[in-house]
């Protein structure tokens, strides 16, 4: 079935003298078992979108199919519960996300309530804990004993436990360290890869998502300005700089050789593909010199 939105709309106090639209007639067809990057300035609606994903908000005027499901402005969602199994959503900050006496407990709570045994819990959440490098001496501890960064970890671990069919994470590697980050990326890679799980990431960092990302997506002001694949919002640097994206080096650095020494350097080009243009651009103007 995939992700699909039509024309959603959604209005923050919505009917009153304060009333704001955070989302603007959205259309949006995803496929299942992509990963897909969802980029934009801070207010352009990124995090709104997700929550829409499994149902904690719902559409001002419009409706999305999410997999099995159908939700529709205006009217109930009899089988919230379900959805939420199937679609787990880590929220940007862990600390709301987090509210158990222990990491453990934090862990356990998902798969608990989606009808796992005491055991089988326990060892979701090992495995979920393990998988992102969370040591084991903490899961007795109070979450919020936790740094940001091992936090951010037991947030990403207690959704993965619950084994989602489509993960959703709003700026996931916030807090982490590089060697984390990579970590973190390349887990939910496999996941997509091997498992055919759906991945939903939002971030404001390109460059990091790149080597991962199937598919992007941009929005502005409510509004989706770009969906199309890594090569393509490569070759769009005046589209990043008019919606606060920040350009990546290895595109700014593409843009100046362009510019500056007119040399025509393709954006689904491979590194050893540009070394090449390069390279014969400096040996004409030798010659020619």
């Amino acid at each position: 079935m995939g992700i699909r939105f039509h024309d959603v709309t959604y209005s923050y106090e919505e009917g009153c003298p304060l009333e704001s639209a955070a989302l603007r007639g959205i259309r949006l067809e995803l496929e299942e078992g992509r990963f897909i990057g969802i980029l934009g300035r801070a207010g352009s609606g990124k995090s709104t979108l997700l929550q829409h994903f499994n149902g904690i908000l719902r559409p001002s005027s419009g409706s999305l199919h999410i997999l099995d499901f159908h939700i529709r402005a205006g009217e109930p969602l009899p089988n919230a519960q379900l959805l939420r199994k199937r679609v787990g959503l880590v929220f940007q900050f862990p600390e709301q996300q987090l509210f158990a006496e222990t990491v453990e407990k934090d862990l356990c709570f998902g798969p608990l309530q989606f009808g796992a045994t005491a055991p089988q819990a326990r060892e979701m959440a090992e495995r979920a804990a393990e998988s992102l490098g969370l040591e084991r001496e903490l899961l007795p501890l109070s979450p919020f004993r936790l740094s940001g960064g091992q936090m951010r970890k037991a947030a990403i671990a207690s959704v993965l436990a619950t084994n989602p069919d489509v993960f959703v994470l709003d700026e996931p590697t916030a807090a982490l360290d590089a060697r984390s980050r990579e970590d973190l990326l390349g887990l939910l890679r496999q996941l997509c890869e091997r498992d055919r799980k759906t991945i939903v990431v939002v971030t404001h960092r390109l460059e990091e998502l790149l080597p991962y990302a199937d598919r992007f997506i941009v929005l502005d002001r409510g509004t989706v300005t770009f969906q199309g694949t890594a090569a393509e919002i490569w070759g769009r640097p005046e589209l990043l700089e008019e919606t606060g994206i920040p350009v990546p080096k290895p595109l700014r650095l593409r843009q100046a050789l362009m510019r500056d020494f007119g040399i025509p350097l393709p954006p689904n080009g491979s590194p050893a593909d540009w070394a090449d243009q390069i390279e014969r651009a400096f040996a004409r103007r030798k010659d020619e010199s």
